[in-house]
C-alpha cells in the first residue's frame, strides 16, 4: 500500500482518529506508521496527540453536511459560548455550523441584537423566536458559501458597534491563525473582529491545526476561545501563536445535546 492511500483517507476526514484510519485500512502497527512517515516526510500529514491531520486545504463542505459533523461538540461549545453574552448585547455573527448551534442557545429574551452575513442563521433565529430582529447583512452570495461578502457588507459591519464579533473559521492554527476556505470570508472575519469590542472564536477540536487557502492573523489577541478538549497538543499550539485571552472548554459527554436541522439541508 502506498503513503497515497493514507493522504486520501486523511484529506476526506480532514483530522481521524489514528486507531480509526488504522481500523479502515486494516493494517498492522508497522506498516500502519511506515504510511504516516513517508506521508509525514511528503508534508501532506501531521501525526498530532491520536489523530492524524490533513496538510492539504481542503473545500468548504455543504452547511447541510456541516450542521450533522460533530455536532455534540458544536452544540456543547455553542451552550458554553452563549452562556457569556450580556443581555442587551449587539452581537456580529459569521456564518457557519458551530454559530448556528451558538444562535440555539442565545437567551434571545434578554434584548440581544443580532448582525449576521448568514441567510440561515437568521432563518434558525427567527424560526425558533417569532419576536427576535435579526439584521441580514446585504452583500453577495456566491457559488459553495453561505457567508454573504463583497463591498457592502464590509461596509455594513463598518457601521455597527458590535460587543462580540462571533467567529468560527474553517480552521485553526499556529501558522495561519484563523483560516478560511473563501478569501471573501476571510475579509468578513477580519472586519468583524476589527469592528466589534470583542472577538469570540468557536472551533471544535478538530479544526484544531487544520489548514485552508486564506489566514487572517488577528493583531491583537482574541478575547475568548471556545472549543472541546479533544486535542491538548494542537491546542497549546494555537494558543501559543494567538495568545487567546481566555480559553473556555466545552465538555460534549456531560451535556445533552440534541442535533440542529435548518429547514432548506
Amino acid at each position: 500500500m502506498t503513503p497515497k492511500v493514507l493522504e486520501e483517507l486523511v484529506k476526506n476526514h480532514r483530522t481521524i482518529k489514528v486507531v480509526t484510519a488504522r481500523e479502515i485500512l486494516g493494517l498492522s502497527k508497522a506498516a500502519f506508521f511506515k504510511l504516516v512517515d513517508e506521508a509525514s516526510a511528503r508534508g501532506t500529514v501531521r501525526l498530532s496527540d491520536d489523530r492524524l491531520i490533513s496538510l492539504v486545504p481542503q473545500p468548504e463542505e455543504s452547511i447541510g453536511v456541516r450542521m450533522h459533523n460533530r455536532f455534540r461538540e458544536k452544540d456543547a461549545i455553542g451552550r458554553l459560548a452563549s452562556a457569556q453574552i450580556e443581555p442587551c448585547s449587539h452581537l456580529l455573527i459569521e456564518a457557519g455550523s458551530t454559530p448556528t448551534y451558538f444562535v440555539k442557545h442565545l437567551n434571545l429574551g434578554g434584548h440581544i441584537r443580532i448582525s449576521t452575513t448568514s441567510p440561515l442563521i437568521a432563518q434558525s433565529i427567527v424560526v425558533q423566536h417569532r419576536a427576535a430582529v435579526v439584521e441580514v447583512i446585504s452583500g453577495r452570495l456566491t457559488s459553495g458559501n453561505s457567508n454573504l461578502h463583497g463591498a457592502d457588507a464590509l461596509q455594513r459591519i463598518g457601521e455597527i458597534e458590535a460587543d462580540w464579533a462571533i467567529l468560527s473559521p474553517v480552521g485553526l492554527n499556529a501558522e495561519q491563525g484563523l483560516a478560511y476556505y473563501f478569501r471573501e470570508d476571510a475579509r468578513v472575519c477580519e472586519a468583524m473582529n476589527l469592528h466589534a469590542k470583542k472577538t469570540m472564536v468557536l472551533a471544535d477540536s478538530f479544526k484544531l491545526g487544520v489548514p485552508s487557502r486564506f489566514p487572517f492573523i488577528p493583531s491583537e489577541p482574541v478575547d475568548l476561545l471556545v472549543t472541546d478538549s479533544g486535542s491538548s497538543t494542537e491546542l497549546e499550539a494555537v494558543c501559543e501563536a494567538l495568545q487567546p485571552k481566555e480559553v473556555l472548554l466545552a465538555d460534549p459527554d456531560t451535556e445533552d445535546v440534541s442535533e440542529l436541522t435548518l429547514l432548506d439541508t
